[in-house]
């Protein structure tokens, strides 16, 4: 069962190629849902388990190339281990998004890319001027509107599942600190039962200069 779900998730992604230390660059790349589809992979091919249900290097890449683009104000200033945790945390939120049908709409997806249209001093919106949003995805992004809407339901996912566990505290926890304390503890707990394995993945080979 955990496999299909995994199957499910990998499926709406659409990956982009390996990433870079600092800045990863969007790069054409099968998606995860074809490397199953392959057959086992092997164990180069797997970033690490939660749930004890491989991760395609490719579901790593991704949610990499999400954080690095586009960091939540309490990301910015992340050590390079603090944000490798944060990425494995947000896979399993992800993750745990699925098990629990926690959805994204059309309308919800369309507010999430105009707020980071407008975080990024842009005048129009996605339904207000199509072409110059796709204009704007592919120069500044490097990548296709496929992906980079795929990238922004992703971290929709993640923070609507977040809201909806803090949500649930507010019967028994009134003060906002308390919820976040809560929400932390929550967080915690899941990671724990995902019994998160990171494997090392090979380092990309040298290109010639």
């Amino acid at each position: 069962m955990m496999m299909l779900i995994v199957s499910i998730i990998m499926s709406l992604l659409v990956i982009p190629g390996a990433l870079a230390a600092e800045e990863p660059q969007a790069q054409k790349s099968p998606t995860i849902h074809d490397t199953l589809s392959a057959g086992a992979p092997s164990l180069e091919a797997i970033a690490g388990y939660i749930f004890g249900v491989p991760v395609p290097a490719g579901n790593y890449d991704f949610a990499k190339r999400v954080s690095y683009m586009f960091p939540r104000p309490w990301e910015e200033r992340l050590t390079g281990a603090q944000r490798e945790r944060a990425i494995w945390e947000a896979l399993i939120l992800h993750y745990e998004s699925f098990r629990r049908h926690v959805t994204v709409s059309d309308e919800e997806l369309t507010k999430r890319i105009d707020s980071v249209l407008q975080s990024r001093q842009q005048p129009f919106t996605k339904t207000g001027d199509p072409e110059a949003y796709a204009r704007w995805v592919k120069e500044q992004l490097g990548e296709s509107v496929e992906q980079f809407e795929n990238q922004m339901r992703y971290l929709s996912q993640v923070d609507k599942l977040t809201d909806q566990v803090r949500e649930s505290t507010a019967v028994t926890v009134t003060e906002e600190e308390m919820q976040d304390e809560a929400l932390k503890q929550w967080i915690e707990d899941l990671k724990t039962s995902a019994q998160l394995k990171v494997l090392p993945l090979p380092e990309p080979a040298a290109t010639s200069p």
